[in-house]
């Protein structure tokens, strides 16, 4: 078969030589994609297993980044992460952590929807007495009397339809399974922050 040369006289048309130049990109956009997809599965995958109730040494940035992963194609280029490196491990369950950080950037990123200037940003760090995890947005924020029923079975602030108002509640029971504490702090219009506080020595 002979070789068509890009610009050689052929009868293939100007649009036809065009996709032809534009192979290599597609196959690589495609090999990318199926990366992603991939990855995403692995990370499904862990979350499908949230029910284990199998407890283990855990590094939490490894549970941030698989939780990233699942969140990803919703986040539009507005999510924001800051990690510290060589964090201490934790003992907890992989997945049931993963479901809670699953539900706080999708709140966050939900919280930020009609804000062409919304940002969400996840950030870990350690000091002398816990490993931290903040989830902070700059979306639509929350009243004192909606902070007081937050964490409520069945409460939710979104529409019918868009969720079960379960979502906060089963967070909030992982971490106090985990012996650590998810507090909120908000305002209306001015944004959310959630807090995940995991001691450096728990006694189960």
């Amino acid at each position: 078969m002979k070789k068509i040369e890009v610009g050689e006289q052929t009868n293939l048309s100007d649009s036809s030589v065009e996709l032809l130049k534009d192979v290599p990109e597609i196959v690589t956009s495609c090999l990318d994609g199926l990366t992603r997809v991939g990855d995403i599965v692995k990370s499904l995958n862990t979350f499908s297993r949230q029910n284990n109730e199998d407890f283990s040494q855990i590094n939490i940035n490894e549970v941030i980044l698989s939780a990233l992963k699942i969140v990803d194609s919703r986040a539009n280029g507005n999510l924001e992460q800051e990690l510290a490196p060589q964090l201490s491990l934790i003992t907890g369950n992989f997945g049931q952590l993963q479901q809670v950080l699953v539900n706080l950037l999708i709140n966050a990123m939900d919280s930020i929807a009609d804000n062409i200037n919304g940002k969400v940003s996840i950030t870990s760090y350690q000091d002398t007495e816990a490993i931290i995890v903040e989830v902070v947005d700059n979306g639509i924020g929350m009243d004192n009397k909606t902070l007081k029923r937050l964490f409520d079975p069945f409460f939710t602030t979104k529409p019918e339809g868009k969720g079960t108002g379960l979502g906060l509640s089963v967070s909030y029971a992982i971490m106090m399974k985990h012996k650590g504490l998810l507090s909120v702090k908000s305002k209306q219009d001015k944004g959310t922050q959630f807090t995940l506080t995991f001691p450096l020595v728990i006694e189960f």
